[in-house]
């Protein structure tokens, strides 16, 4: 939570209740990822987003969101979000991004099992 207090900016450190709400829903979220989506309507999903690479950037030019890189292989879900989906997207093909984020997890992961394994959701 950030407040403003004479045009200076602080964080406020969240309390272990609102903590322990906010990881429920994460697990909430992955266990509804695990099953199919049930939960969850998303506006486009792509297959394969290296050779989709083009489609997906024109779809989300000037766009703002929440996206998500679901690892096809285990399952797993690595959820962000953007002022501009486009460049943000782009950057998971720059060299000089995944150099400089090596130590992220979806950074490592698609470096493990290929970005070809990955499905792009919006």
């Amino acid at each position: 939570m950030i407040k403003t207090f004479n045009k200076k900016t602080y964080h406020k450190k969240p309390s272990k209740e609102s903590s322990k709400i906010e990881n429920n829903n994460i697990s909430q979220m992955e266990e509804s990822f695990r099953l199919g989506y049930s939960h969850f309507k998303y506006v486009h999903r792509f297959n394969n987003p290296l050779i989709n690479r083009t489609k997906i950037r024109i779809k989300l030019k000037g766009k703002q969101g929440i996206y998500c890189w679901l690892n096809k292989i285990n399952n797993k879900a690595y959820v962000g979000s953007s002022k501009y989906l486009g460049p943000r997207f782009s950057d998971y093909f720059e060299p000089a991004y995944i150099k400089t984020y090596r130590n992220r997890s979806i950074v490592r992961a698609m470096q493990k099992y290929g970005i070809e394994n990955f499905d792009f959701i919006i």
